[in-house]
């Protein structure tokens, strides 16, 4: 379970850092296309891109990314450690 969900959590992450690709690759070609006609087209989408970046969001609590992954695995721990710590008392 622990394998997975850290597939999901950098699948977000990934997609979160595709967004900013796209944005950054939106301002260098606002600077290579000096005399373009896009160049203002291309300004629009890269304020758009950065306005709407992609983000994964989990019921509206927090955003999933790798920050997350240290707060899940310290309560997995935690939660193994009292897991353990009944069991000693259990069988003693």
């Amino acid at each position: 379970m622990l394998v997975f969900t850290t597939m999901i959590v950098m699948a977000c992450e990934e997609l979160k850092r595709s967004g900013e690709r796209v944005t950054t690759t939106c301002y260098i070609l606002i600077t290579e296309l000096e005399k373009s006609t896009f160049r203002e087209d291309l300004s629009e989408l890269a304020e758009l891109t950065n306005k709407l970046t992609p983000k994964v969001i989990a019921s509206g609590f927090y955003e999933v990314n790798q920050s997350l992954l240290p707060t899940l695995f310290s309560a997995f721990v935690t939660y193994l450690i009292i897991c353990i710590q009944f069991n000693k008392t259990t069988f003693t």
